[in-house]
């Protein structure tokens, strides 16, 4: 049984790089009056046997790491968080039919940690679900609310293989 633990974050600057992109999404600021909440566990895998693979293997549970956060509605940004918004020529549109999951990378940079990168928190392979139900603020803006699950990075030849996230610029030892 695993424990969940919420972090806030307070406002943070993300950037989101989908899967086969070179440029990153930056979202700009979270909202103030929104809370940033990462969440994780206190033991984040579950141990399971398998007798195909060896004595031990570590899954992940899935939606157990996430990061919750609200921004203000822009089309060009959502259209580019994920494959199920397109942009038309007028309006945008949502689908999922015969579309596949698209992840990516997300990087956290939380503003209270001023121009240090020591402390953001980096998953390899995120994956980001936006709140269809956009919420209207004062003075008629429009809000939507971005939860980014992370998984384990599956690239072998990465340094973060088998990671979930890492904070700051992760290094393995030689």
């Amino acid at each position: 049984m695993s424990i969940l633990k919420d972090y806030p974050l307070g406002e943070c600057e993300i950037r989101y790089t989908l899967e086969g992109e070179s440029d990153a999404v930056i979202l700009g600021l979270t909202l103030k009056e929104s809370d940033t909440i990462f969440t994780n566990t206190f033991d984040i895998f579950k141990i399971e046997m398998d007798q195909m693979e060896g004595p031990y293997k570590s899954k992940v549970i899935p939606s157990e790491t996430t990061l919750k956060c609200s921004i203000w509605l822009n089309e060009d940004i959502i259209t580019k968080l994920s494959n199920v918004y397109e942009a038309g020529a007028t309006g945008t549109a949502f689908s999922t039919a015969g579309k596949e999951m698209k992840f990516g990378k997300l990087e956290i940079h939380p503003m209270s940690a001023g121009i240090s990168k020591e402390f953001d928190i980096i998953g390899t392979r995120v994956f980001c679900k936006i709140d269809t139900n956009i919420t209207f603020k004062k003075e008629g803006l429009a809000k939507c609310d971005l939860t980014f699950e992370f998984s384990s990075d599956e690239d072998p030849d990465s340094p973060t293989h088998k990671k979930l996230f890492t904070i700051g610029n992760y290094t393995p030892k030689p």
